[in-house]
């Protein structure tokens, strides 16, 4: 059977996308912590070069940016739950359900988020 086959097989389950979204949120956050460390950083410099980096925040892309970070930071948090419950605990569940919750949970933290640090949408 050829890889490519493999993967339309292995594609059609929904394990395959939470594991891939898993991973992914995974690596986006990754590459987010340099970018929030050197933001940290400007606060050792004084106020005001903490100002200029926060005066970023104004922007829409960044409050785009800042919340779909949080979406995934907590879809991350959720499908590492998902996976230490039905594969440590050896609970019985349902694949789909338990992607469905990941899934609205983050969406609701996220939201959440949003609408409290946001008051412009």
């Amino acid at each position: 059977m050829s890889r490519l086959l493999k993967l339309k097989e292995a594609a059609r389950q929904p394990l395959f996308w939470a594991k891939q979204t898993h991973r992914l949120s995974g690596l986006v956050l990754a590459f987010f912590l340099p970018f929030h460390f050197w933001a940290l950083s400007h606060a050792l410099a004084g106020a005001g070069a903490l100002s200029r980096v926060m005066r970023m925040s104004e922007n829409p892309f960044y409050k785009i940016s800042e919340w779909l970070l949080v979406f995934l930071l907590v879809f991350h948090l959720a499908g590492g739950l998902r996976i230490m419950w039905m594969e440590q605990l050896d609970l019985p569940a349902s694949v789909k359900d338990a992607l469905a919750w990941c899934a609205g949970f983050s969406l609701l933290v996220s939201l959440v988020f949003l609408f409290n640090r946001y008051s412009w949408f």
